[in-house]
């Protein structure tokens, strides 16, 4: 069984395989030719499981620490934004700000999947893929977050217009940073484009957002404790190995029914003090959202 090479031992590998291309093999060449081969394939593989998108199941105290760690990052993205919009730099402000939020729609997502069944492996890959990796369905999280009042498609939202929006937004964060080629205009798009109006009205959206994130981690809407409860209330819907239904009436019901036990479990957060009750003042909107 071959070793675990070095990168010494295989730049030394590589320099003895020189004269390997020049002519016929030497019983020695071929043994080098096949233990390069093998060590090429074992770093591909390892390179190849670091960029997978992670589709295992996760224990609430990781689930915890992924919503802890996604808010700190909303936070210090948001203070670097705002050192840079004191400085006039406009369009990595807007950046930064989006990303701010994107963070904080982040939270929403990890906090949902403490929903899902550990055993539906096929739901947790679902999830990974297409909630945890999408950025439109994190920016409209974080800045709408009306994590009770939207019917959720799966464990992220179903936005219409707003997701339309989430699209553009994407593109303009990719813009504050890289020059780009716009085909539909024919021309190239230029970080400078970035206005400083645009920059403060996505400043102000990350500030509000990381406020009510705030709100939900001093009143500690992620704790353990209440990471099962949401599964015990919300996961008793779903199916213990596969994707919920994808269309027809058994899709209309279980979408119903997915936001009749989310209300049912952000009341009890509500009943038990932890959250203020929805939309009670209009004044209070942006304080203290459920989430």
């Amino acid at each position: 069984m071959a070793t675990d090479l070095s990168d010494d031992e295989v730049q030394s590998l590589v320099n003895r395989a020189v004269d390997f291309f020049a002519g016929p093999r030497t019983p020695e060449q071929q043994v080098l030719y096949e233990r390069l081969e093998a060590e090429a394939d074992r770093r591909r593989s390892l390179a190849e499981a670091f960029l997978r998108a992670p589709s295992a199941p996760l224990e609430l105290s990781t689930l915890k620490d992924g919503i802890d760690w996604s808010y700190e990052n909303a936070r210090h993205l948001l203070k670097d934004a705002e050192l840079l919009a004191q400085h006039d730099r406009s369009s990595r402000c807007f950046t930064l700000s989006h990303c701010s939020v994107e963070e904080v729609g982040k939270m929403a997502i990890v906090h949902a999947m403490s929903e899902i069944p550990r055993r539906n492996q096929k739901l947790w890959a679902w999830t990974w893929k297409n909630e945890f990796r999408d950025h439109r369905t994190k920016y409209a999280l974080g800045k709408a977050n009306l994590w009770t009042d939207r019917l959720y498609e799966q464990l992220g939202a179903s936005f219409g217009r707003d997701d339309i929006e989430a699209g553009v937004q994407e593109r303009l964060r990719q813009l504050g940073l890289y020059v780009e080629f716009l085909a539909s205009d024919e021309r190239w798009g230029v970080p400078e484009e970035v206005t400083a109006e645009m920059a403060e009205d996505k400043l102000e959206q990350a500030q509000r957002a990381v406020t009510r994130a705030a709100y939900y981690v001093e009143n500690k809407l992620y704790a353990e404790e209440y990471l099962s409860l949401r599964r015990d209330v919300c996961g008793r819907i779903y199916p213990s190995k596969d994707l919920p239904p994808e269309k027809g009436e058994l899709r209309t019901r279980w979408l119903l029914d997915l936001l009749k036990v989310r209300q049912e479990f952000f009341q009890e957060l509500v009943d038990r003090g932890i959250l203020m009750p929805i939309y009670h003042d209009t004044q209070q909107t942006d304080r203290g959202r459920p989430g």
